[in-house]
């Protein structure tokens, strides 16, 4: 039997646990959390004791800050307690450092249009919070929840699996210590090197963007911040260029993220000396106390696994793919994978594991979030070209370190004695960033770069607004029944978002009318796994409908009395009803436990029996969900 810290945690080693997750970060415990809210047990591997300290991903999209509500909604009250103030996250800046002069910027939150939009769309709003800070936050609520068996400081080392279940086997990592866990399924949340793709076998192949160094240090910069507040700063000197970013509410807390140029100029390469040098550079001002907290490489890559499933293993998160900081969505992909899993996993299981459920509900899961990685992996190159053309028009090269990282490859300079071959490929990033130099002259050729440069971060406000791209992303293929129409889309479709019932997409937010009520359609689709939107006057004769899905595939489908009464679960009057969801008032909307619509009938069925049993016919198609 495996230990662990707390006696509220005590391993069951005897039993056969319906979930093992292997990996505590933030979609791992994301995970753990959704399941245990709909009653499903779980065992939460994690190799490490303590949350990473270290500042990460700090973009909370809404759709995220919606699955946390759906946890509890207190848990999302602590995250935006902990975040920035949205005044702090107004504006996108560039400069030649904070000390330094303006070069521009964009105002993605500031817009009132826009403003109106995020309010309107959703029960939340995105934050802005380093996972350093949020992790411990779902730390404390994974150890406060009993229905998870949390085990820090256990690392898979082999898995595998017949038809009934999956075996782990763990090792204590301080001891050494090894012992057996068996589980219905298992997910593999174990990051971008992850344990567990690589004992399923499962290859993972990757585009490399940029290598980047990561400072991370504290300094009070208000004196240079407070008069145009920002998460984030692009720097641009012949010092150093890089992105410096406040991670957290606390204004003293801060990375600088700048390129290297592995295997020559790599992070390690960057002793305290020169981190300190370039963090001065980035601030402007000498005068300035800086303490060094810690200096990280990350490898900036578009990352895919060959598949997400084997089995009963599943992947999410960093350990199904991996994507740049441009966007932010690589740890909000993570948290919608979770969430695509929670309600499948909870449904699979409470139908009894049945094979041929089984596999419709896992291999659809496989396919759309497939679809989803390469969605925003196409967005991530869309807009790092549009990022680069500040770059561009500071006068620098875009391709430059690509050339750079090419020439410290090639067989000539790896013949060099290393130390001269880090000086000559130094020396050419150094000479690189010599155009930006003129950026800061008071000469008519610095005031003609500066406006140059201006009139291109005018453009960079689509880098920064991903409404669109988050609550309007869209499936075609996987459990839905996607209408032969196309999805109804904004010519802005990356930044706007146009709420829509198409199945596919995800259901319309409104709010109950019910006195003191904060409840939202996503919150009421988000209570189960499966849930069907009926007007009370509608009720009856789909409750018998529901019978029969029950009967023949053990799904069971919530039913919310849905009208203008005080005894509804959730209160709204018909015209209402019938204009949030885009239906008559007699209308039908089947959505799943992630928001997704799965089906909509915009008007009365003469036989709801039979609509849905052609729905679940068309869902357990194997053409629906294979691409």
């Amino acid at each position: 039997m495996i230990s662990t810290q707390t006696d509220s945690h005590r391993a069951r080693g005897g039993e056969t646990a319906p979930v093992a997750i292997v990996g505590a970060g933030t979609a791992g415990s994301v995970l753990a959390l959704l399941l245990a809210q709909y009653g499903i047990r779980s065992v939460l591997v994690e190799r490490g004791t303590q949350a990473d300290p270290h500042p990460r991903g700090n973009v909370w999209s809404i759709r995220s800050m919606e699955v946390l509500r759906s946890i509890a909604p207190e848990l999302a009250d602590d995250f935006r307690e902990a975040s920035a103030p949205p005044l702090k996250l107004r504006y996108i800046t560039w400069c030649t450092s904070l000390a330094g002069v303006d070069l521009g910027r964009c105002v993605p939150l500031g817009d009132p249009a826009h403003t109106a939009a995020l309010l309107a769309c959703s029960p939340c709003r995105p934050l802005h919070l380093s996972q350093n800070v949020a992790d411990p936050i779902l730390r404390a609520q994974v150890l406060a929840q009993p229905l998870i068996e949390f085990l820090p400081g256990h690392a898979l080392v082999a898995l595998s699996q017949d038809a009934q279940a999956a075996t782990l086997t763990l090792a204590h990592c301080a001891s050494g210590k090894k012992a057996q866990r068996a589980a219905r399924y298992v997910i593999g949340a174990d990051g971008a090197a992850s344990g567990t793709r690589q004992a399923l076998g499962i290859a993972s192949a990757a585009t490399p963007l940029q290598a980047v160094v990561q400072i991370h240090f504290r300094a009070n910069l208000a004196h240079l911040t407070s008069a145009r507040p920002s998460p984030l700063y692009w720097i641009l000197n012949a010092g150093v260029a890089g992105a410096l970013s406040a991670h957290t509410a606390d204004d003293s807390e801060w990375v600088l993220s700048c390129a290297v140029l592995p295997p020559l100029l790599t992070a390690a390469d960057i002793g305290d000396a020169q981190a300190l040098a370039m963090v001065r550079a980035a601030i402007g001002d000498a005068e300035v106390p800086v303490e060094l907290m810690s200096v990280r490489p990350w490898n900036m890559e578009l990352r895919r696994a060959a598949t997400l499933r084997r089995g009963r293993a599943l992947l999410i998160g960093d350990a199904a793919a991996g994507f740049s900081a441009i966007g932010g969505f690589g740890m909000n992909h993570g948290i919608q994978d979770a969430a695509s899993l929670a309600w499948r996993l909870a449904l699979l299981l409470r139908a009894g594991d049945a094979a041929a459920l089984r596999d419709v509900l896992l291999d659809s899961y496989a396919s759309e979030r497939r679809q989803s990685i390469d969605d925003h992996a196409r967005r991530t190159r869309e807009l790092s070209g549009l990022s680069d053309q500040v770059m561009a028009a500071a006068g620098l090269d875009p391709a430059g370190l690509g050339k750079l990282a090419a020439l410290s490859a090639s067989a000539p300079v790896r013949l060099l004695p290393r130390a001269l071959a880090r000086k000559l490929v130094g020396g050419l990033l150094a000479g690189g960033l010599k155009p930006l130099a003129r950026l800061a002259e008071a000469s008519g050729d610095g005031a003609v770069l500066r406006t140059r440069v201006r009139r291109t971060i005018d453009r960079q406000r689509e880098v920064f607004v991903t409404l669109g791209m988050d609550l309007g992303h869209a499936l075609s293929r996987g459990f839905v029944c996607r209408e032969p129409h196309p999805h109804p889309r904004s010519p802005n479709a990356h930044t706007e978002y146009w709420p829509t019932t198409s199945p596919g997409g995800l259901i319309p937010h409104a709010w109950s009318g019910q006195r003191g009520s904060d409840l939202s359609t996503r919150d009421l689709a988000r209570q189960h796994p499966l849930t069907l939107l009926v007007q009370a006057s509608q009720r009856a004769a789909w409750l018998a409908a529901l019978d029969a899905v029950n009967a023949q595939w053990g799904i069971r489908i919530a039913c919310p009395c849905i009208d203008d009464s005080d005894a509804a679960q959730f209160r709204l009057a018909a015209p209402a009803f019938a204009q949030a969801l885009e239906m008559a008032p007699d209308g039908a909307l089947l959505v799943r436990g992630d928001g997704v619509v799965v089906w909509r009938s915009r008007h009365r069925c003469a036989a709801p029996a039979q609509a849905l049993a052609d729905v679940f016919a068309t869902l357990f198609s194997h053409n629906n969900y294979q691409s």
